[in-house]
């Protein structure tokens, strides 16, 4: 599945629950991140039409979840280019589990505080992954997960804390209604690329054989 930026301006707006007034603002975040080369897609010559697969969808939407929380572009930006094999094993594994109730479905635990540069220094915070993914049960100090709030109310929510804790089930199926919204006949598709994206992991052995959701497999 690949769309044109057009389409990915769209889904965006959708998928975050933008108003109309509220697009110029996205526009200037894509371009933004455009002009440091991100996602890879949006690298093309002038007169070129970028056009976007779901894993630069998944990598855009992320970025804009996680910028909304006060982080700068530029660090997020380099870490999901390096960990761009990491994200794509958690993104098939939280697929997967998607369709599980809340408590089972895959988690990712993301340390806003490394991002922003907070006490860094150290190379292990430098080399910290993006994304830690938590097992059913786990606990992180100080979680929060603010994708029941409107887009730009987040940030005022996260408030001091220095960890958010994001429902990827949820981030993705959201990601998943917008291209719906959008243009319903695109959702096969769609399911078909996260398909991929999982067969792939699974032959990498990244992820164990078992049942997932429709689409999966």
């Amino acid at each position: 599945m690949e769309i044109g930026y057009g389409t990915l301006e769209n889904v965006l707006m959708k998928m975050f629950g933008l108003r109309p007034a509220q697009r110029s603002a996205l526009v200037g975040r894509l371009k933004y991140l455009a002009r440091l080369g991100f996602p890879k897609a949006a690298k093309v010559g002038r007169g070129v039409r970028a056009r976007y697969s779901v894993e630069d969808l998944i990598h855009v939407a992320l970025a804009l979840e996680i910028t909304d929380l006060g982080v700068a572009p530029v660090p997020i930006v380099e870490r999901i280019t390096r960990d761009e094999r990491l994200i794509r094993g958690a993104v098939a594994r939280a697929w997967r589990t998607a369709d599980l109730p809340g408590p089972e479905r895959g988690r990712w635990s993301i340390d806003v505080a490394v991002l922003s540069g907070i006490g860094t220094g150290g190379g292990a915070e430098r080399a910290t992954p993006l994304i830690a993914e938590l097992a059913a049960g786990d606990v992180v100090a100080e979680p929060t997960d603010r994708r029941d709030l409107p887009f730009d109310e987040r940030r005022s929510a996260l408030g001091r804390r220095s960890r958010i804790l994001m429902d990827a089930g949820k981030f993705l199926r959201d990601l998943q209604d917008a291209i719906g919204e959008d243009d319903p006949g695109r959702v096969p598709d769609f399911m078909e690329a996260m398909g991929a994206i999982v067969r792939e992991e699974r032959a990498n052995a990244v992820i164990p054989g078992s049942a997932g959701r429709a689409g999966s497999e």
